[in-house]
């Protein structure tokens, strides 16, 4: 049973694969930033880095996120381009 997606969910589509580098963009900062205040914050030389470290774990935890939105939106392209070809 295949169903027709409503307008609104068309445009989301389509906003979302328009916007796939994006999110593989801001996931590669995301793991640069994360790494790099983790370096930085490892080498200071203070002890005490429990705040940084949940930084850096939130910083991280996006990134991961904004993968994730990568492989949705390639998905969402793939299925598209499938059901056009059709």
């Amino acid at each position: 049973m295949k169903q027709r997606l409503l307008d609104g969910e068309e445009v989301f589509v389509e906003r979302c694969i328009r916007r796939q580098s994006v999110f593989l963009i801001l996931s590669a900062i995301g793991v640069v930033v994360g790494l790099g205040l983790a370096i930085w914050w490892s080498v200071d030389g203070k002890t005490g880095h429990a705040l940084e470290f949940v930084v850096v774990i939130l910083i991280l935890l996006n990134a991961r996120n904004q993968l994730r939105q990568w492989r949705y939106a390639k998905a969402l392209e793939r299925l598209i381009a499938e059901k056009n070809k059709a």
